[in-house]
């Protein structure tokens, strides 16, 4: 078994870290790259005649 100097840990349990927070981080690009798609198409829509109703219905 290879020990990390540093950490004092084995090596494959720093693996196993790295590979988790990997998986994460990639998981949250894609979460991000939905939100900010989500966000351009709520950006694109035209509120402004709902808005015109709205102000109309009060």
């Amino acid at each position: 078994m290879v020990i990390d100097m540093r950490t004092r840990l084995p090596h494959g349990h720093i693996a196993t870290h790295a590979a988790n927070i990997s998986f994460h981080a990639q998981q949250l690009r894609r979460c991000a790259d939905d939100l900010n798609q989500a966000l351009a198409a709520l950006q694109a829509l035209d509120v402004g005649a709902l808005l015109e109703e709205f102000e109309a219905a009060r």
